[in-house]
């Protein structure tokens, strides 16, 4: 069975690297945007260096990596064997719904989510965005460009999170399966992992022996 590790880390707050970083980091537009970057690029270099030290001599290098953040909130997805794709969106209003959903989404997914009352649209949107997402990084591709995303459907209900069909892998059937992710309130998120009943294990920044304040 395959072991998916799921980090949980805080989105900003990562002290800067040095003066090259604030260069590199200065094309970004927001204050808010240059610290994900630096807290992305700081947790991503800890982890590397973690799995290293555990790896170290096994001859196991081929891990994969995914790494998603959405206002605070970072999320590293760390596969010891196949693809991985990680996505977390913080649930928001979002304007011209249904235009987007059309835009954007199968049309089996935007007719399934445009029939759900109103008062659960939006959660529904932000859980099929997520697996969509997930899935075109743990298959490489560009993420949010609607010719993507229409190329493929998922499921829209909470219970069982699947790739129905999809037009990006041969003969319509997907290697990857999707996990929703458990995640703190006001987010939504997802997994895709190229494995069937894989092993989820979520982490915080304490197992890197860092604290948080």
């Amino acid at each position: 069975m395959p072991l998916v590790d799921v980090w949980l880390l805080p989105g900003e707050g990562a002290p800067s690297a040095g003066p090259a970083e604030g260069l590199r980091d200065s094309g970004a537009v927001h204050p808010h945007r240059r610290a994900e970057r630096r807290a992305s690029r700081h947790w991503q270099q800890r982890l590397w260096e973690y799995y290293a030290q555990a790896l170290r001599g096994s001859g196991d290098v081929g891990l994969s990596l995914s790494v998603t953040h959405s206002a605070g909130c970072l999320v590293i997805a760390v596969c010891g064997k196949g693809r991985v794709g990680v996505d977390v969106e913080r649930r928001r209003p979002v304007g011209q719904f249904e235009a987007l959903c059309r835009r954007f989404l199968s049309p089996q997914e935007a007719e399934e989510i445009l029939a759900l009352h109103r008062c659960h649209r939006l959660e529904a949107f932000f859980r099929v965005w997520t697996r969509k997402e997930a899935y075109l990084k743990a298959l490489g591709c560009p993420v949010g460009v609607p010719a993507g995303l229409r190329q493929f459907s998922v499921s829209v209900d909470a219970q069982s999170p699947t790739i129905l069909h999809t037009s990006l892998e041969p003969h319509g059937r997907s290697s990857l399966s999707l996990v929703d992710l458990d995640l703190p309130s006001g987010y939504t998120g997802a997994l895709a992992v190229e494995a069937r009943g894989a092993r989820i294990l979520t982490y915080g920044p304490d197992a890197l022996g860092e604290s948080v304040s």
